[in-house]
């Protein structure tokens, strides 16, 4: 029987399923492990490799071998091992080789044809190598060799491909799908060993062994397989269990990826984006960064090797207005031997921003330390820490460094130590009141001087421990004048009346006795009209001496029981009983001559004059705190009325005069109860046709009356004083708002602000204003200030140096009202201002009046010849603007184009009001404007 017929009918069945067997075996597990070899970290990677390698080579060189054993192949009594060795030895490197240059990405295009090309080779020649040991002669038939190794290298180049390329598949159908795939391998490996046994073809002079030869060897080498077999169902079991282990770990991972509340990044070692959690989607406000070079997201990602295993800070943009501090953290890691880099990202901006207030408060605490006029000192436990330079003072040195370190209780007089020992001590127990109080602490400094302090304590904490920090006040003196002089409780310090407490001691009295003897009890509150201009134009010491004058002119019309007391700063309370209602009468005008008369003091001439109201016990209360509070009505009466007079309360001044009271009762808690409200209306530009600034304007809403015009508290506001603070809150409201419609994107232009009278003669205000650009950070040039011309009119020399100061600084200047008051080209030619504002009573009639047209022609040609623009408010109708247009007249404002708006309103309607603009350029043409006018 020749070679092909012993190939085709001599098998032994059981020999050639134990090959399928067996190669189902290696296969299955090869795949096994070179999923390990996938996911394996990189110091186990070559322990898979090897042991793949050790399988493919020894399991396919078995399978050759139980093939040739069942087609009868190995005739020779003994079979030559060193073949077997050979041949087993070529499938181990060939296969290690293969697996190496497949899971390297070094080899580019031929990444799996080189090595599919090699393992081939290894197998092809595995199979011939061990043929030799069983058939020592044979010829090749080229075609058949040929066709086994097309056959072999297509199975490895199909086993590498799906292996290292094809993505794992579902887990409900990765066993079946890897035992298919080793099913279909293991058949295609026995077609080519098949093909490559017809292949070969003994000599003629060996001939060919018919029967079938089972050497005694050949026992040992089904025990080398029987192990080799079993050593794979541990193989299979271990790799199992570090499958389990390595899912468990890599679930882990995955779940600490995504859950993390941190950013974090997978990108490979271009810098593409692999993967991103969702914290980072967040962070970024995106989904769509997958693929994307992370370079565009985080500055210097690019140089990973440096950053690896490195904390670096950095300022990164999140969107077009928000930037971000974080601290960027690189990880190299390893997947299929390919870097890639976990990019960890923490926001630490809040931590940064906490940290700089922090510093900031910490340098600022220590300047207000050392530098307060106060006297503090920080101890623990009776430790003095620290001691500023007042408190060194009343200790009675100069270093601090001679009292840090000693006990303050060494200072204390030995009755208090204990005191004082056990307040420290409660103090930082939380026992007592963390603003503990003493007075009259007796120390000895040390210059050995008696003092007596007064101390206030409270707890602070300082890098994670409590320290008490006092303040000092030495009351020495004051004690020493207790002691040594009369001290009167009931007096009032400048003028020496009864103050309120012995006042209401004394008019109690009076009144009982009044209702004993049913005699009549009059009350006069007294008030010195406009006296805080006194101040204000002479100074204090000046308005101190006036009031002690006021009050000696009193007394000369008095008798011995009446009773006058000092009633705020520049108010009386007069008490006097048994006189009639024309007696009392009399005795208020007789006040208010005396009052009238100049007073002389330092040198000044000074006038002045009182509103007095009056209340009558019985007539209008039996009470004293309503009597007062009549008497405060008819006081406002008579403000109300002109001043330098007297009223008497009536019934019918709580309705009229009570609103006055809560207006000015009400300014006084506007600011503080967020009662006040800036609006703002569009000034438009009749050259070009845009909005191009507006002017603030205040609203109150009152919680009882209700909205209250400006024209009525205004007015109250500049009596009071409380103008100032109305004034720098709207500055600072209205700075505040522009530089925020500046950083949103929106159109740059001035806000104008209206400055009072009192404002601008207060000596702080051009630094109130330098203030106010400073903590708004508003450039100076989009801020505009507009005074009335009774401003400007004031002591010129010093309105031209405050407003050459206020220039300088970029600030807008115009004159408000311009032609209602004192208009006059020798002051407005001396004035250093940007701008004049028509006052609306001209622009009412402008359209009808021809004298007021003339007017308003006459400003705009008095502004132009002096480089100045000119706004004309007040325009309500559309007539109005155009003969404004016709003038020349560069910009108006008023209900025409838009009333005063809110912050909201505003934003909403601006582009409208714009559009309304460009619909009356469209309408009202420089053609157009004389035909609609005439």
């Amino acid at each position: 029987m020749d070679y092909q017929e012993l190939l085709g009918r001599n098998v032994n069945e059981i020999l050639l399923f134990f090959s399928l067997c067996l190669g189902l075996a290696v296969i299955y597990f090869t795949v096994g492990i070179l999923e390990r070899l996938r996911q394996a970290e990189k110091a186990l990677r070559q322990f898979w490799m090897i042991l793949a390698s050790l399988i493919v080579g020894v399991g396919v060189w078995g399978m050759n071998y139980v093939t040739m054993l069942s087609f009868e192949i190995i005739r020779l009594p003994h079979y030559e091992f060193l073949y077997a060795m050979e041949g087993m030895g070529l499938g181990v490197v060939s296969s290690y080789v293969a697996l190496w240059l497949a899971s390297s990405r070094k080899c580019g295009t031929l990444r799996l044809v080189t090595p599919s090309i090699l393992l081939s080779c290894g197998l092809v020649g595995m199979q011939f190598i061990s043929m030799i040991g069983g058939v020592p002669l044979f010829t090749y038939n080229r075609t058949l060799l040929i066709v086994c190794f097309v056959i072999s290298l297509f199975i490895s180049f199909v086993c590498l491909w799906v292996i290292f390329d094809i993505k794992r598949p579902a887990q409900s159908l990765y066993w079946f799908s890897k035992i298919v795939f080793s099913v279909m391998m293991t058949c295609a490996i026995m077609i080519a060993q098949y093909i490559g046994l017809a292949a070969a073809k003994p000599t003629p002079s060996i001939g060919v062994q018919t029967s079938y030869f089972l050497p005694v060897r050949t026992e040992f080498l089904v025990i080398m397989f029987t192990v080799f077999i079993v050593l794979l169902l541990v193989l299979m079991f271990v790799a199992n269990f570090m499958n389990r282990h390595i899912s468990d770990e890599r679930l882990i991972k995955g779940a600490i990826f995504s859950s993390s509340i941190d950013p974090m990044i997978i990108t490979n070692s271009e810098g593409r984006i692999l993967d991103l959690n969702t914290s980072a989607c967040e962070f970024f406000y995106t989904k769509s960064w997958l693929g994307e070079n992370i370079q565009d997201m985080l500055p210097n990602s690019h140089h990973f090797h440096n950053l690896i295993g490195k904390r670096v800070e950095a300022d990164i943009r999140i969107e077009k207005n928000e930037w971000k501090m974080v601290e960027i953290t690189v990880t190299e890691i390893h997947t299929e031997q390919l870097p890639e880099y976990l990019v960890y990202i923490r926001d630490i901006t809040a931590q940064r921003y906490y940290e700089e207030d922090l510093q900031e408060t910490n340098d600022r605490y220590q300047q207000l330390f050392n530098s307060s006029p106060l006297a503090i000192i920080v101890h623990r436990h009776g430790e003095i820490i620290s001691a500023n330079e007042e408190s060194l003072k009343i200790v009675g040195t100069m270093h601090e460094y001679e009292v840090v370190g000693q006990s303050i209780l060494q200072f204390i007089a030995p009755e208090q130590v204990g005191k004082v020992d056990r307040m420290i001590e409660n103090l930082l127990k939380g026992e007592i009141d963390h603003n503990a109080l003493l007075k009259e602490i007796k120390i000895h400094n040390m210059q050995g001087d008696e003092l007596y302090l007064e101390t206030r304590s409270n707890v602070i904490k300082m890098r994670g421990m409590f320290y008490v920090q006092t303040i000092i006040k030495d009351i020495t003196e004051t004690r020493k004048v207790k002691n040594s002089v009369r001290y009167i409780d009931y007096q009032d310090e400048l003028t020496g009346l009864p103050n309120g407490g012995l006042f209401n001691t004394l008019a109690h009295n009076m009144l009982e006795k009044a209702k004993k003897e049913k005699k009549t009890v009059s009350v006069l509150l007294i008030d010195l009209d406009r006296f805080r201009y006194v101040n204000e134009q002479y100074g204090r010491d000046v308005g101190d001496q006036l009031l002690k004058e006021v009050v000696k002119r009193i007394k000369k019309l008095l008798v011995a029981n009446d009773i006058l007391s000092r009633f705020g700063s520049d108010n009386f309370l007069l008490v006097t009983s048994g006189l009639t209602r024309n007696e009392v009468h009399s005795l208020a005008k007789d006040m208010l001559e005396a009052i009238q008369e100049v007073f002389f003091i330092e040198g000044e001439s000074i006038s002045l004059s009182a509103s007095i109201g009056v209340s009558l016990f019985p007539k209008n209360s039996l009470v004293l705190n309503t009597l007062i509070r009549q008497a405060d009505l008819a006081m406002y009466h008579t403000k109300k009325h002109g001043r330098n007079n007297l009223s008497f309360y009536e019934s019918t001044m709580k309705t009229t005069d009570t609103r006055q009271m809560m207006i000015e009762q009400g300014l006084r808690k506007a600011i503080k109860k967020n009662e006040l409200e800036l609006h703002y209306q569009p000034k438009v530009s009749l050259q070009n046709h845009q909005i191009v600034g507006l002017e603030a304007l205040i609203r109150w809403n009152h919680p009882t009356l209700g909205q209250i015009s400006p024209g009525e508290f205004i007015p109250v506001a500049e009596e009071t004083g409380l103008i100032i603070q109305i004034t720098e809150w709207a500055l600072r409201t209205a700075c505040a708002q522009n530089k925020k419609w500046q950083e949103e994107g929106k159109k740059k232009m001035r806000v104008a602000v209206n400055i009072s009278s009192v404002d601008f003669g207060e000596e702080s205000f051009i630094h109130t204003v330098q203030k106010v650009l400073k903590e708004t950070n508003l450039d100076p040039r989009y801020l505009e200030l507009e005074i009335t011309e009774s401003v400007a009119i004031k002591n010129i020399d010093i309105v031209v140096e405050k407003l050459n100061t206020l220039q300088g600084l970029g600030i807008f200047i115009s004159i408000d009202d311009f032609g209602s008051g004192y208009s006059s080209l020798s002051y407005i030619k001396k004035l250093p201002i940007d701008s004049l504002k028509i006052d609306r009573s001209f622009i009412k009639d402008i359209q009808e009046s021809y004298k007021e047209a003339k007017i308003v022609k006459a400003i705009i040609g008095l502004a132009q010849s002096l480089n100045l623009s000119v706004v004309a408010e007040g325009v309500e109708l559309a007539e109005q603007a155009a003969l404004l247009q016709r003038e020349q007249c560069d910009e108006v404002q008023g209900f025409y184009f838009s009333k005063p708006l809110s912050v909201g309103d505003l934003e909403e309607l601006f582009f409208d009001i714009e559009e309304q603009v460009k619909e009356y350029a469209r309408e009202y043409t420089t053609e157009m404007i004389d035909e609609v006018l005439l």
